[in-house]
């Protein structure tokens, strides 16, 4: 399949999907009213809705000769798109917990998650490595929940609690990967070839509007920091574009991507792990930015396999978390 057509069918899937869901919450909104209603009930029709258009763009594709070589059906006929919707399901019910008052079972899930996720996919995906690979992954985001509990409020600064919780994930990241033994540049940790400052500054063209949306749509209280604005700055800088980035990469643009790219077509991955990526940002509290960074995974999925690196979805990443920061300390 050329880029010209994963292109053509990857805008195909999200874009529809964005725009329907947008008509969607403005009706929501003026039955609901904004509150915790409106966030369950626009968590779970994002879901419906991106898997959808997801699909629907599969049922409308050509058929592919190679779509059982490509995974689209296991060994035992069940529909390796199924499983992934299974585990989005799985994932959305623990983060729809994990940010209410029932957060208990929310990391209770997340736990039965990390523990049971490995062994189904050991169970459904034998001698299917890759396959194994993506259920793992999915246990690692269960992980990045599970890896702040034993951190209580008020144990550790605000200035060294993100900092450790990320370095954690980047850690434990590095070790999965090393224990698979899975090579570098299958999950895009390198610079294919290509000039690393070129891939850096596509980066920054691509992160430049994400991050002036997405403060647009958080619409974040202003941060008014003083003298400390310089210091904080670089303490942002390199948390939000460091730390952040590099973890929240590794994991959906390359495990996740990566793994869901060998069982299905480029674009229904970059669709799905977006998915997964728009999912995990539920516990902003504010359906917008759901689809916010839905939409930003699609473009950073994109970008990542594009280039065959993660060093501009690193970038693009780390320049919106930066510029989200730093315009809402100044407007």
């Amino acid at each position: 399949m050329s880029y010209l057509e994963i292109t053509r069918r990857t805008l195909y899937v999200s874009a529809p999907a964005v725009v329907t869901f947008l008509l969607l919450y403005a009706v929501m909104l003026q039955l609901l009213g904004y509150g915790y209603t409106l966030y369950v009930v626009s968590a779970l029709v994002f879901t419906v809705v991106s898997i959808g258009f997801t699909i629907l763009g599969q049922l409308r594709s050509r058929p592919d000769p190679r779509a059982r070589a490509l995974g689209d059906l296991s060994p035992q006929g069940f529909p390796i798109r199924a499983r992934v919707i299974g585990l989005i399901a799985f994932v959305l019910a623990e983060e729809l917990l994990l940010n209410s008052v029932y957060s208990l079972l929310g990391i209770i899930l997340a736990l039965a998650g990390f523990v049971a996720l490995p062994l189904v996919g050991f169970i459904a995906g034998r001698n299917d490595f890759w396959q194994r690979v993506a259920f793992e992954t999915v246990a690692l985001l269960f992980a990045t929940r599970l890896v702040v509990s034993p951190f209580p409020v008020g144990l550790l600064s605000l200035s060294v609690y993100v900092p450790v919780i990320y370095t954690l994930i980047v850690v434990g990241i590095s070790l999965y990967v090393t224990y698979r033994k899975i090579p570098l540049e299958e999950i895009r940790v390198t610079s294919a070839g290509r000039n690393p400052l070129l891939l850096g500054l596509l980066g920054v063209v691509v992160g430049m509007p994400l991050g002036f949306t997405e403060y647009r749509v958080l619409n974040p209280s202003p941060v008014f920091l003083g003298a400390a604005f310089i210091q904080t700055l670089g303490y942002n800088l390199l948390v939000l574009g460091l730390f952040v980035s590099i973890a929240e990469e590794l994991l959906f643009r390359g495990l996740l991507l990566s793994s869901l790219e060998k069982k299905l077509e480029p674009w229904q991955a970059i669709g799905f792990s977006s998915i997964f990526f728009g999912v995990m940002h539920v516990g902003w509290f504010n359906p917008l930015e759901v689809v916010f960074a839905y939409g930003a995974g699609v473009v950073l999925a994109y970008l990542a396999y594009a280039t065959k690196s993660l060093t501009p979805a690193i970038a693009a990443h780390a320049l919106d978390n930066f510029l989200l920061f730093l315009l809402a300390s100044h407007f």
